[in-house]
């Protein structure tokens, strides 16, 4: 499976993609890097395709059982999206504790030259290969700060064509990277990507899995999900790097990120979101990854009793890769690559509110469609170019006007007017006040206000499907 960077993110070509799924293959192989995965996920993620239109286009064609591994699937991501909707404090930090205590994570490591970092922390301090090379000068495409990639080609007037509110946005600093408690200080978004070792980042570690993912990260924009998993478990438990570090670095350069899932998955390899860490080694790439991407001989070719004793601290960490060719990354910023466009006066008008999770056609009925783009949306995480562009162009097919600012000023500007629109978790208040349909849920009656919180993806499966006998009867409750 593979991705074009110049998405189209409407949703007549998800629906394009999603004719081509084979729920069979896609059951048998799905594990494999080249196995028969849909790659839907960047039209799910900006809602120009549902789960419930995922579910039911393929079910319409070959009728599932309600166990099928395409029904799971679809509810692993409304499952992470029921944990950012009601607990969304948890994705950004430790649920509970993992393996090692948080400060045995490098946050950073580069104070001593400047950057920012942390000292290493017992469990670095017990292997030089701990502490990763700062990064050197020119060796990745992130700016020390986020205004730096305001734009996808360099303008001269770019400080004077930014609305006062963007501008802010653009020097501000964001929240600290660390959960409470650690010692990272606060710093610009960018900079904290950095805290993924540079070898990392670089492909340069000498491991052909790891080189392969990032490669393939930086190039695609995406990453088969056993990949995700490899690298997550390679950098948290083999590197020892905060796992909310690596979650930030990946989401940055895919182009379907999700928070939830994304977070989740990271918090689920770390163990801090799961009851155990998720381990991997040379056999299980054997398995699953062609023959280029494997690694007979090396370090990750060992029992998972040693993988195991390495994340528990009882062995040191993996070494940084020595030499090679450095890869360069895509650019990140957290600003849109776009002119605020404000438009006429929408008082006593009803307003269609799109924005880059609801990038689905207007439904009838309304007087006017307005993109939303709250910056504070990106305070805790940023996109690469390329993602940007994308989400760019599908909001400038459905309207002219683009809002750009704070949820507050752009909620204000909205006054007097009749706004709707589909709810995401990652639409900031107050604007998502104005959202009054549901977000995108197989099971809503989870999302609820008075609804439970599912503590695990089992308790959330067996509490959405605990009155189900078929797939049929939960696209009725979906109706």
């Amino acid at each position: 499976m593979t991705l074009d960077l110049d998405l189209d993110l409407s949703p007549a070509t998800a629906r394009e993609r999603l004719a081509r799924v084979d729920a069979a293959a896609y059951a048998a192989t799905r594990n494999h890097l080249q196995g028969a995965v849909s790659g839907l996920s960047p039209w799910i993620v900006h809602g120009a395709l549902s789960l419930r239109e995922a579910l039911a286009a393929v079910h319409a064609r070959t009728p599932l059982p309600l166990e099928h591994r395409w029904v799971q699937e679809l509810a692993w991501r409304g499952f992470f999206q029921h944990r950012l909707m009601r607990e969304p404090d948890t994705v950004w930090h430790s649920r509970h504790e993992g393996p090692l205590p948080e400060a045995e994570y490098a946050a950073g490591v580069c104070a001593a030259e400047g950057q920012a970092g942390v000292a290493p922390g017992p469990a670095q301090a017990r292997s030089d290969a701990a502490v990763d090379a700062c990064p050197k000068e020119g060796a990745t495409t992130l700016a020390p700060d986020p205004g730096a990639t305001l734009r996808a080609e360099p303008r001269g007037r770019q400080a004077s064509l930014l609305a006062p509110d963007v501008a802010r946005h653009a020097a501000s600093p964001a929240p600290s990277l660390s959960p409470p408690g650690s010692r990272r200080q606060p710093d610009l978004l960018p900079r904290r990507l950095l805290d993924v070792p540079a070898d990392v980042r670089e492909a340069r570690t000498g491991l052909a899995v790891i080189d392969q993912a990032v490669r393939t990260l930086a190039t695609t924009g995406w990453l088969h999900n056993h990949a995700r998993l490899w690298l997550a478990s390679y950098l948290v438990h083999g590197r020892r790097v905060h796992w909310r570090a690596g979650a930030d670095w990946m989401l940055s350069w895919l182009m379907d990120g999700d928070v939830g899932p994304n977070h989740g998955s990271w918090q689920w390899v770390a163990g801090t979101g799961s009851s155990k860490p998720y381990l991997f080694n040379a056999d299980n790439v054997a398995r699953f990854a062609p023959k280029d991407w494997q690694v007979p001989g090396s370090l990750l070719d060992t029992g998972y009793d040693a993988h195991e004793a390495r994340a528990r601290g009882a062995l040191p960490a993996l070494p940084a890769g020595q030499g090679g060719e450095p890869l360069a990354g895509p650019e990140v910023s957290r600003l849109p690559p776009l002119e605020p466009a404000w438009g006429p006066d929408l008082r006593g008008r009803r307003v269609w509110l799109a924005h880059p999770w609801s990038l689905g056609d207007p439904p009838p009925g309304f007087d006017a469609v307005v993109a939303l783009w709250p910056l504070d949306a990106w305070t805790n995480i940023a996109w690469r170019r390329e993602r940007w562009a994308a989400v760019a162009r599908r909001l400038q097919a459905l309207t002219p006007w683009q809002w750009v600012g704070s949820a507050e000023v752009l909620a204000g500007k909205l006054a007097g007017a009749h706004p709707s629109g589909i709810d995401h978790p990652c639409v900031p208040p107050p604007l998502r006040a104005l959202l009054d349909r549901p977000a995108d849920s197989l099971f809503p009656a989870l999302d609820r206000p008075d609804a439970p919180v599912a503590s695990s993806f089992s308790a959330y499966w067996r509490l959405g499907t605990r009155h189900l006998r078929s797939v049929a009867e939960l696209l009725v409750q979906l109706d």
